[in-house]
């Protein structure tokens, strides 16, 4: 599995507009080729994790643009985005 993990800082008083415009993008996170699921974790009142999963390296590769697209929408809503990629190295779960 391959990951996109995003670190976004923003005001908290936009933290409702923000999960609301996240929303309102499901149906094009479900046309992503290979994602598999993404998460958001709220880390503090003004800073969230993002962590999105794909089946492939290529898959991930190639959902880069129109993922670029999509922040770009939503970029007045964000002080800043961090964002790192990288490959699943180790996992537990009880599933």
């Amino acid at each position: 599995m391959y990951y996109r993990i995003n670190r976004v800082s923003f005001d908290s008083d936009k933290y409702d507009s923000i999960m609301a415009a996240v929303e309102s993008k499901r149906e094009l996170f479900e046309n992503f080729e290979g994602l598999q699921n993404s998460r958001i974790v709220r880390v503090s009142e003004t800073e969230a994790i993002t962590i999105a999963e794909y089946d492939t390296e290529e898959n991930l590769e190639n959902s880069k643009t129109e993922f670029a697209e999509m922040m770009k929408e939503m970029a007045s809503m964000f002080n800043g985005v961090e964002t790192s990629y990288g490959e699943k190295v180790w996992h537990f779960s009880k599933d």
